[in-house]
């Protein structure tokens, strides 16, 4: 299977999952040794069920290792993820200020130290 699949306007991430999966021939136990994640977390995704998973940070993780696994495109399979779970994850913007961290604390140091 060389080229991607594309996900129907009807159906959702997990059962698109389920089907690139099976697409490829692969198990869950397979595509869980292949991922390195779990089998549970695996039925969870394929399922749907979100709120299942203790941080989001994990989904994207996960869904990320799958699509890679799947020769899907992880950008496309996230923002399906945001927009079937409601998710309000930020997306990577650049920043106008990319050191306003360290601006800050030296802003901060310098402050304390000339009263």
């Amino acid at each position: 299977m060389s080229e991607q699949m594309e996900k129907l306007p009807e159906e959702h991430l997990g059962e698109f999952l389920i089907r690139c999966r099976e697409a490829k021939g692969l198990s869950r136990e397979e595509l869980s040794e292949d991922t390195h994640v779990a089998i549970s977390y695996l039925e969870w995704m394929e399922s749907g069920q979100w709120k299942n998973f203790p941080v989001e940070a994990y989904v994207r993780s996960y869904l990320n290792s799958v699509s890679v696994r799947l020769s899907l495109d992880p950008k496309k399979v996230l923002e399906w993820y945001s927009k079937e779970s409601g998710s309000a994850f930020p997306e990577r913007k650049p920043s106008l200020f990319p050191c306003k961290r360290f601006c800050t604390n030296v802003f901060l140091f310098i402050r304390f130290f000339r009263n």
